[in-house]
């Protein structure tokens, strides 16, 4: 009913609009990492926690020269989000989780361009 998104959202406006903001999903909670990235977090990097279980650490910064900028021009790539090991590969090539795709459960990964404030 929106009450998650809208959750979200509250507490990113309280940070503001510079500040870090981080949350955990599990990759099979759809509804959480759909959710998250609608909002403008990213899969950073995927960590066992909680006994072992898989979790996307996903990230937002009002800062993007921090983080460098997603390359737009690049395709992606789409990857279920259950595909563990297709995921990891790309985090530690420093690609970023940045969007649901539509009507699945796929997540859209891009390489990062590194900012020309870091060069």
């Amino acid at each position: 009913m929106g009450l998650q998104r809208f959750l979200i959202e509250e507490r990113i406006a309280l940070a503001g609009d510079r500040a870090l903001t981080f949350a955990t999903a599990a990759p099979l909670n759809y509804a959480s990492w759909i959710n998250l990235l609608s909002c403008g977090l990213t899969v950073r990097a995927l960590q066992y926690r909680y006994g072992g279980y898989p979790r996307f650490l996903m990230a937002r910064s009002g800062a993007a020269l921090l983080y460098g900028l997603p390359d737009n021009d690049h395709p992606g790539v789409e990857i279920a989000s259950d595909d563990l090991g297709r995921q990891s590969e790309l985090l530690s090539k420093g690609w970023r989780g940045m969007e649901a795709v539509e009507n699945s459960r796929f997540i859209r990964y891009r390489p990062m361009i590194q900012s020309a404030a870091l060069q």
